[in-house]
């Protein structure tokens, strides 16, 4: 079974600045192509942080 990593290694960069609002905290995140929910901050993330 292929896991989700696997075929990341010829992927064209797409770098994106995203800003995401934690309580009254804002951050701003870059992310790119192959990296896990790219377009913003998932629950599970927000809750550990």
């Amino acid at each position: 079974m292929n896991q989700y990593f696997d075929n990341n290694n010829n992927l064209e960069s797409n770098m994106q600045e995203n800003k995401v609002k934690v309580l009254d905290t804002e951050f701003y995140m870059y992310t790119d192509n192959g990296v896990f929910n790219k377009k913003g901050l998932d629950f599970g993330t927000s809750v550990l942080l």
